[in-house]
């Protein structure tokens, strides 16, 4: 699955109001959900956490195959939180917000790629059985809520 197509189809299971801050928000939500899980738990969370890395490129109007094109340095896993804050403030204008948006999920999605290839499964595996899941998750009315299993 191409990463366009991704962003695309993830995008179109969200909606609502403020979104931006639900993917940052989810997304940290999600920065820990991973360990100690194998099989297919892992692979939901990894999906999970690809989501709303597509979500965060999606309502900051980034392109994930773009980002995820670049080869950056991993950060630190605040980086979101800490830019979102200095934005909010006014510390940064737009655009260089954006840049650090742009700069953190490159380094977040090159660590979920590290994370697909030590758990032996491809990153497109990934996608697709996310895709899957909330596509199923639609179907039954039930996108929004608690629990991995609705």
């Amino acid at each position: 699955m191409r990463l366009s197509e991704y962003q695309e189809r993830a995008a179109g299971t969200a909606g609502g109001e403020h979104r931006r801050e639900r993917a940052i928000l989810g997304f940290y939500g999600e920065l820990f959900e991973a360990q100690g899980l194998a099989g297919p738990q892992l692979v939901d969370e990894l999906g999970d956490r690809a989501w709303y890395l597509a979500e965060i490129c999606t309502t900051h109007g980034l392109q994930l195959e773009e980002v995820a094109g670049c080869t950056i340095q991993s950060m630190g896993r605040h980086w979101l939180a800490e830019s979102r804050k200095k934005y909010l403030r006014g510390d940064y204008e737009e655009p260089e917000y954006i840049e650090r948006v742009f700069v953190g999920v490159a380094s977040e999605w090159a660590r979920l790629q590290r994370e697909c290839w030590a758990a032996r499964v491809t990153l497109s595996f990934v996608l697709e059985r996310n895709i899957a899941k909330l596509a199923d998750r639609q179907r039954r009315g039930v996108i929004r809520g608690d629990g991995g299993e609705r």
